[in-house]
Order: C-alpha cells, then structure tokens, then sequence
C-alpha cells in the first residue's frame, strides 16, 4: 500500500515537472515571438520613416548615400543606405509610432504603447545582461569599453552592391567635356578656338608679301625720281 502511494507521489511529481517545464519553454517561445515580431515591425518603421527611437537606448537612423564615381580606379559605387545611432532623448512626437504599431498588430494605441515600453524595458535588460543583443539583418547593441551603448551596423547588405568597373567611353568626333587648366569646356568648342586661331595664324603668313611689295614700289619711285632730278 505505501509502495503505491510512493508510486504514484513520484508520477505526480514527474508530470507536475513536465508540466511546469513545458510551461517555461511555452512562455519562453512567446517571449521570443513577440521581440522577433517588435525587431520586425520597427525595422519597417525604420525603412519607412527613415527613424525610430527606442526609449531607454537611443535613435537610429536611416542615411541615405548616393551613388559615387572613384574616378582613380574607374569604379561606379551603387547607392546604398547607412545607420547612424545616437545616444540621445527623444527627438518629437511618439505618435506616429504609435499609430504605425496600432494599426500592424490591430489593437488599440494605448496597448501599443504598452508593448512598446515593454521591448525597451526588456531590450535595456538584454544589453545590460548580455552585453550584446543582436537586431537581424539591421547590427549589435553592444556595450563599449566605457559602459556605453553603441550600435554595429550589419555590414553584409552593403557587399551585395559591389561596385563596377566604369571606363569612360569617348567616340570620335562626339561632344564630351574636358578640362583646360582649371576651366572647364567642351572638345567643340576647344576645336573651334583652336581653328578660330590657325586660321588667323594662317591669315596673317598669308599677307607678308603686302607689306615688301609697298616698300618694293616705294624704293622704285625714289629711284625714278632720283634720275629724274639727275637729268
């Protein structure tokens, strides 16, 4: 009779264990689920809006940068976007984010804001904790060497731009532009100054003969003259 009820005092504690420990991973499952689906929805309020303040860490931001020309190495850097973070209060309105997470999860803005205060509080926990929570696909909230937060911007979306190879191609007789000393031109109308100028040159080798004929004709007369008054 005893071995029976240490029998079944042991399976109650055994499925009470179970029960317990499938509790825990259930929680856990949904804590994760929920910080996957706020990291989710702020990166595309981030992508949208270009910011997003996270209360208790600090603001990212989205900075665009165009595309560039290495004119030494004959490269074309595709545009591409930069993450700036800044340890700062909050700058503006909360509303917009409010509405954003209201209408995304399709509940009211003051429980929003509810789950909003919740993932700083627990993304200010992970940091302080873990001392480095990863964002997927965005960077790191880490801890630097003085104690303070810093974010690592993921830098793997910037190699799938790779540069390309860009040699400028010039063709016969087509308007390009050029540069002369520090003025900046076209080849046409360098052509056209630099024709303007041999024509003249040309021009003015041209009519040498003018001037020697005058002299030529004037020393005739004189010597006509001279045998003139001489007879």
């Amino acid at each position: 009779m005893i071995s029976s009820k240490v029998y079944k005092s042991e399976i109650f504690q055994t499925n009470r264990s179970t029960q317990i420990r499938d509790h825990t991973s259930e929680i856990r499952d949904q804590k994760f689920a929920y910080c996957a689906c706020m990291f989710g929805l702020l990166h595309q309020y981030l992508v949208e809006n270009r910011s997003v303040y996270l209360r208790g860490t600090g603001q990212l931001q989205l900075i665009h940068q165009p595309a560039s020309f290495d004119v030494t190495n004959n490269l074309m850097h595709a545009p591409c976007n930069s993450i700036r973070f800044q340890n700062s209060e909050q700058a503006g309105s909360l509303q917009p984010l409010m509405s954003f997470l209201s209408r995304q999860l399709n509940i009211a803005e003051e429980n929003a804001f509810s789950l909003y205060e919740a993932f700083c509080n627990q993304l200010q926990l992970d940091i302080e904790s873990r001392q480095e929570v990863n964002w997927t696909a965005l960077g790191i909230f880490k801890k630097d060497a003085t104690g303070n937060t810093v974010f690592i911007a993921d830098q793997r979306m910037a190699g799938y731009n790779q540069p390309v190879e860009a040699i400028r191609v010039i063709r016969h007789g087509a308007p390009h532009q050029m540069m002369v000393g520090t003025r900046e031109t076209t080849n046409t109308a360098m052509k056209e100054l630099l024709g303007n100028g041999q024509s003249e040159s040309i021009t003015t080798r041209s009519r040498w003969w003018i001037p020697a004929l005058l002299l030529g004709l004037a020393a005739l007369v004189l010597i006509l003259l001279k045998k003139m008054n001489a007879v």
